[in-house]
């Protein structure tokens, strides 16, 4: 099983799907870890963050909110992780300059672990592992006979429904 550490902006790009690709993969991504081919680890301070984020920037309300955190809470195997290295985080942060809360979560990713994001600071991290859903979808398209790849306008899709891959690899033509 394949363990990934979920940054906050997945579970955002899950709640407010304003970017359709990057939702369809989050999507597919919470599929596979619902069918236990992924395991996922977060933390409080990535609910944190989500918190802030909803409330702040796109004004859900409270109760909103809460059914949000509650969801990833309730998400299968998830593994919060409590421990945090100040220490370590701070050194981080005055070297990097990378916002302080991600340095914080970057002591939090154990080893082994994949950093499933889509910030690109934690690449200034050489000895962290990062990836976006759609790598990690990569990764497990070929070990889950459910989950298929397709493409659409050049962009990649991944679904667990046969038939929209069909539909999706038809060509289409023209009229001119």
């Amino acid at each position: 099983m394949n363990a990934i550490f979920l940054d906050s902006n997945i579970f955002l790009r899950y709640f407010v799907p304003d970017n359709e690709e990057k939702y369809g993969h989050c999507v597919s991504l919470f599929k596979l870890i619902d069918l236990g081919t992924l395991r996922p680890y977060t933390s409080p301070l990535v609910l944190l963050e989500c918190y802030f984020v909803l409330t702040r920037q796109y004004k859900f309300p409270n109760d909103r909110v809460a059914r949000a955190l509650v969801e990833i809470e309730a998400v299968r195997n998830m593994t919060m992780v409590n421990t945090i290295d100040t220490h370590q985080a701070l050194k981080l942060w005055q070297k990097t300059g990378v916002k302080l809360a991600d340095c914080l979560i970057t002591t939090q990713v154990g080893k082994g672990i994949v950093l499933c994001t889509y910030d690109t600071e934690f690449k200034k991290f050489s000895f962290l592992r990062t990836a976006e859903p759609r790598d990690i979808l990569k990764r497990n398209h070929k070990s889950s006979s459910l989950l298929h790849m397709a493409k659409i306008g050049g962009k990649e899709l991944f679904t667990f429904d046969r038939k929209l891959k069909r539909l999706a690899n038809v060509r289409v033509k023209s009229r001119t």
